[in-house]
């Protein structure tokens, strides 16, 4: 059954459903439906998948699935009836990457977008920990449809600042000197300084504040302040500046390494 589905004979293939195991592997653990697919026969894979009851989510040697192979090549129409037929886009192969990651690879720019509607983790880490916004900022292809992906991914909660085994971010992957680029350098730096300020900075004034003396957030206060400047109102208001100007932003840069 192995050559006939990779040959697309579809109705050699329907007969031999009634004999044989659909998620039979070869001697290079690929499945018909995989074969099927691979050669481009899309229908054949469905066929087996939904008359044999074949394992949508069986993995060919390198551990990719269907719906890696589908959204490798953008085709968003089997990538979508794989979902629907109970395929998972958390499934990763033997390097650790999700079918979010295939299409970021190969710039299924279409595909991505599927899946992160479907629920894909736009944080999954796969080879070299490299998130699925690592690879899409290094594939320069595509313009603006990679800018989309890269927003949507954002959006789903991806890290503009997330380290891989490189210590690299997103944003050093970009080494083209396009338009296309630029703009998504910028995307990218808006978008982290946004986090930076939501997640770091805003908490710190707000720690800040309720830090401050009662004395000095009032004006009977301040005026209390100028009035009688003594030692303890002295030491009270450096010691606000202190936190304020060297040991908040001290931590703020020390947090922005891990939640931006």
């Amino acid at each position: 059954m192995h050559s006939c589905a990779e040959a697309g004979h579809a109705s050699v293939v329907q007969l031999l459903l009634e004999h044989c195991d659909a998620d039979a592997e070869d001697e290079d653990s690929n499945t018909p439906a995989w074969l099927a697919l691979s050669a481009g026969h899309a229908d054949v894979a469905k066929q087996i998948v939904e008359e044999g009851e074949a394992d949508v989510d069986a993995a060919c040697e390198d551990g990719r699935t269907l719906l890696h192979l589908a959204v490798a090549r953008n085709d968003v129409e089997t990538a979508t009836w794989l979902l629907d037929h109970g395929a998972s886009h958390a499934v990763k192969d033997k390097f650790r990457n999700t079918a979010l990651h295939a299409a970021a690879e190969h710039g299924s720019w279409e595909a991505g977008l599927l899946l992160l509607e479907r629920g894909a983790d736009a944080r999954a880490a796969g080879k070299e920990a490299n998130t699925p916004l690592h690879v899409v900022a290094a594939n320069p292809s595509g313009a603006k449809k990679r800018i989309a992906l890269v927003d949507a991914l954002l959006d789903k909660g991806a890290k503009a600042g997330a380290l891989n085994i490189q210590m690299c971010r997103p944003l050093d992957g970009i080494e083209g000197s396009s338009s296309e680029d630029a703009e998504l350098r910028d995307l990218l730096m808006v978008r982290r300084a946004s986090r930076f300020f939501s997640i770091v900075l805003l908490p710190s004034y707000f720690v800040f504040i309720r830090r401050m003396p009662k004395m000095l957030r009032s004006k009977k206060g301040w005026h209390v302040y100028h009035q009688h400047s003594g030692l303890c109102q002295r030491r009270a208001v450096w010691n606000a500046i202190y936190k304020f100007s060297v040991i908040l932003p001290c931590m703020s840069l020390i947090l922005s390494r891990h939640v931006c």
